[in-house]
């Protein structure tokens, strides 16, 4: 008898980094961001990309940060307020949220 999925496949993908087992939550999606690097890293995100539209950030309206990632509430040039994702481990953004202002 096989097994149709590994255990990561049917929790949660799992990425080893610099030996470290990293987690992201499925349920993200995946998007490109362009962000304005000053003092560190990814500071805050300037435009991102859903679908093939380009989104401009208008406003942030709240920034917070966790262990591994970096979290921010942004208005979109299309008045669409979005809760973004940056995990700094894997360098890789996520669209948490999205809802009409």
């Amino acid at each position: 008898m096989s097994f149709p999925a590994t255990v990561s496949q049917i929790e949660m993908p799992i990425t080893r980094l610099f030996g470290k087992m990293v987690k992201y939550d499925s349920s993200d999606i995946k998007i490109e961001v362009v962000a304005y690097s000053g003092y560190k890293a990814n500071e805050r995100p300037i435009y991102f990309v859903l679908g093939e539209e380009r989104l401009e950030v208008k406003e942030i309206l709240e920034r917070w940060y966790g262990q591994d990632h970096d979290y921010f509430k942004v208005v979109a040039g299309d008045g669409l307020v979005c809760l973004l994702k940056w995990h700094r481990f894997l360098d890789i953004w996520f669209l948490v949220s999205g809802t009409d202002r």
